[in-house]
């Protein structure tokens, strides 16, 4: 597969932060395998950036090293007693590049998803979110009409942002951090950075190309086990 036009931003430049919390979570590792299959099928030159997987130093390296049959120059960055939150902080310690792109185990994405938000970056802004929705299942159709992704119908700045669907600069992430006292997921911290990026000036910017499908069965036991 040919590779895509770069300009601006190389992708040595570019850090990719893969959480493993939520598949580990579940349990579920063909779910983590979904993801790092749509990962390593991207037009996105990917074996170029540096790529971390990033995990529960509880869990043993020969568990967890199968992820490199995927992306074979991942490096796995172990986080002790690991939270959600915790693995995006340890993704943002970790980072190399000057761009920093956060990916969830339970999410695949398209295979120009990548691509896409780089090239929204290149487009001037700091800080790109993708379209996640839910995958197709029970109530997936009314939970996306109550998404504040799926409602969106054309790429713009935006004042909400997934975790898991986000290109950073590293002017933006050396400044910021997710909160890990409010609970083990996202939810709440989010809902606090988002604040403190509103009192910087930062505005996200909604790019409906780069599309990422959350599976829906594993999201209703995580919610009840939260």
């Amino acid at each position: 597969m040919a590779e895509p036009p770069l300009t601006g931003i190389e992708p040595e430049q570019v850090t990719l932060a893969i959480e493993g919390w939520n598949a580990q979570d579940l349990e579920n590792r063909q779910l983590f395998e979904r993801c790092l299959s749509s990962l390593a099928a991207q037009v996105y030159p990917v074996h170029r950036c540096q790529v971390l997987v990033i995990v529960d130093a509880a869990v043993a390296k020969e568990e967890i090293n199968w992820v490199r049959d995927y992306l074979p120059t991942a490096s796995v960055v172990p986080v002790p007693a690991a939270t959600y939150c915790r693995i995006k902080n340890g993704a943002i310690a970790a980072a190399r590049g000057e761009v920093l792109v956060l990916a969830d185990s339970d999410v695949r994405y398209a295979e120009d998803w990548l691509t896409s938000l780089i090239g929204c970056l290149t487009s001037g802004n700091d800080m790109v979110v993708g379209s996640t929705q839910f995958d197709d299942g029970p109530l997936s159709r009314t939970l996306n009409m109550t998404d504040w992704s799926a409602r969106r119908l054309a790429s713009g700045p935006g004042d909400w942002f997934h975790a898991n669907n986000l290109a950073m600069r590293r002017s933006v992430f050396e400044k910021i951090s997710f909160r890990e006292d409010i609970g083990i997921s996202a939810g709440g911290s989010v809902n606090v950075l988002r604040e403190q990026l509103r009192q910087m000036g930062i505005i996200p910017h909604f790019c409906l190309e780069a599309k990422g499908l959350h599976h829906l069965a594993p999201f209703w036991l995580k919610r009840l086990r939260i």
